[in-house]
């Protein structure tokens, strides 16, 4: 199973981890400026066509994948990128179509703009 290995915001109520579960009323929360990133380890090499993502007050977000080991910052590269529709209070249900992303063992999630000071991500699924 996927795991979230690190995060650019942190509160112990909306933990990173919570984007993998099902429950609406879980979520993780940026706390700050933007861009803020999750990284996430696939565990195991995946070919992924789409993302499925829900989430509030996500303007744009770029996602990139790694197919190598050792996960530098240099071996990520460019898979997907979406602007959202701003949705107020309401859940933005967004798809982002992938591309090239074939053995990943990485992906980072990057919310480069928000339509608030603070966006959250509820749910992500893999494609």
């Amino acid at each position: 199973m996927s795991e979230v290995i690190s995060a650019t915001s942190f509160d112990l109520r909306f933990s990173a981890d919570n984007i993998f579960d099902s429950d609406p009323s879980t979520f993780w929360i940026t706390t700050g400026l933007y861009p803020q990133e999750l990284m996430i380890d696939l565990k195991a090499p995946h070919n992924l066509n789409e993302l499925k993502v829900k989430s509030m007050r996500v303007k744009k977000m770029l996602i990139e994948g790694c197919a190598s080991a050792e996960s530098s910052e240099t071996s990520f590269f460019k898979i997907g990128e979406k602007s959202f529709k701003g949705t107020g209070d309401s859940m933005q249900n967004e798809k982002i179509s992938l591309t090239g992303a074939k053995g990943l063992l990485f992906l980072r999630v990057v919310i480069e703009e928000g339509y608030d000071d603070f966006a959250s991500v509820h749910y992500v699924e893999m494609v």
